[in-house]
């Protein structure tokens, strides 16, 4: 066997599997979400009981039960901006309405000298109450408030990965034959 056609079978295996992997995880992860929509229709009221700090904006944790086992989750955004400048608003928790605040994505708009990450906090209190939508047959598949979109992101990476890697195997192909 030649060196061409042993570097057009290794490119072949190694893009084929990237393929695979890369955007199979990425279209599991978009069927998934859709299954979690598609079932979660019950819906219970859970406790804000924290907040996430490994998460942007500091979303609340709400704990919730179903059929006497507590669940937690924290209340997700699809994309989350922060705008800071020297002249930006001290006091951003009175900016935000409630619609403002369930939206899908969010801007956070801050003062970059006094800046504190109360937005949340404060139209979410610990001990307050927030809605959770989970799926009767497994309730750890849930979501609060409202779905946060993430399903799209999901389905076009998958997409787009796929297309770049089948771009890139053509080009290998085209290298190779062009030797």
């Amino acid at each position: 066997m030649s060196n061409k056609m042993m570097v057009f079978w290794l490119s072949t295996i190694v893009i084929v599997l990237a393929i695979v992997f890369v955007s199979g995880t990425y279209f599991y992860l978009y069927f998934r979400d859709k299954k979690m929509l598609r079932l979660a229709k019950t819906s219970t009221k859970g406790t804000v009981v924290g907040y996430s700090s490994f998460l942007g904006g500091n979303p609340p944790i709400v704990e919730y039960k179903v059929n006497g086992v507590t669940y937690k989750k924290a209340f997700l955004y699809f994309i989350i901006k922060t705008v800071s400048t020297p002249w930006g608003p001290k006091n951003a928790p009175n900016l935000y309405t409630r619609e403002d605040i369930l939206a899908n994505s969010i801007t956070f708009h801050r003062n970059s000298f006094v800046s504190f990450n109360t937005v949340l906090r404060t139209h979410f209190p610990i001990c307050s109450y927030m809605t959770v939508w989970y799926d009767p047959a497994k309730p750890s598949r849930a979501y609060v408030e409202r779905y946060c979109g993430v399903n799209r992101y999901y389905k076009w990476a998958g997409i787009i990965f796929s297309i770049m890697m089948f771009l890139v195997y053509i080009f290998l192909i085209f290298v190779l034959v062009k030797k």
